[in-house]
């Protein structure tokens, strides 16, 4: 029915999902309403109603009609409208947006200080992390384990040429102010 009414492409899967099992729903209720079923019916009341001719005809009839009412409701795009009401008068709306691949996007290239759950500081060139729904990890090169001396000073001790953590792992990421001179070049870290 998506393609019917054009909006096939425009549809995510989540969302034509969630209204499909709520439309569901309705044709069933209207379904055991128009043929007097007791509720909740049995299921072998059920599958003999389907069965017959009366049954057959009202259940798919109910299927076509709610599939072409669903795809014009979803054409008409009810979560859009919903959020333009919630953001009604606001001086800037706010797209969502996953904040681990914004704030590790913006400081591509960077040096930060990785925390780990244990406590352990870790100074690295991020060159690599992981986007969208893909477990949290990261991919730091030159990496330097912090320390402090006697007197509370810092000290790094380089420990790899590389090292990966996953996100598990990481209690805080501070980014650094100064940008680094590590580049990638040809996908390969110098």
């Amino acid at each position: 029915m998506l393609h019917l009414v054009g909006i096939s492409k425009r549809v995510e899967f989540s969302e034509s999902f969630i209204w499909s099992i709520f439309f569901s729903g309705l044709i069933d209720l209207i379904f055991i309403a128009l043929l007097g079923l007791p509720l909740p019916p049995t299921s072998e009341r059920l599958i003999q109603t389907l069965v017959t001719r009366e049954g057959a005809v009202a259940f798919s009839a109910l299927v076509f009609a709610f599939g072409i009412v669903g795809a014009l409701i979803l054409r008409l795009d009810p979560m859009g409208r919903l959020r333009g009401v919630i953001w009604y008068r606001a001086k800037a709306r706010r797209i969502p947006s996953l904040v681990w691949d914004d704030a590790l996007a913006a400081h591509f290239q960077q040096w930060l200080v990785a925390e780990l759950v244990d406590g352990t500081r870790i100074v690295g060139v991020l060159v690599r992390h992981s986007t969208g729904g893909e477990p949290r990890e990261i991919y730091l090169a030159r990496p330097e384990l912090v320390g402090y001396d006697e007197s509370g000073n810092a000290t790094h001790t380089r420990i790899a040429e590389a090292i990966f953590l996953r996100g598990d792992n990481l209690k805080s990421i501070r980014f650094l102010t100064a940008p680094t001179d590590f580049e990638i070049r040809s996908g390969e870290a110098s």
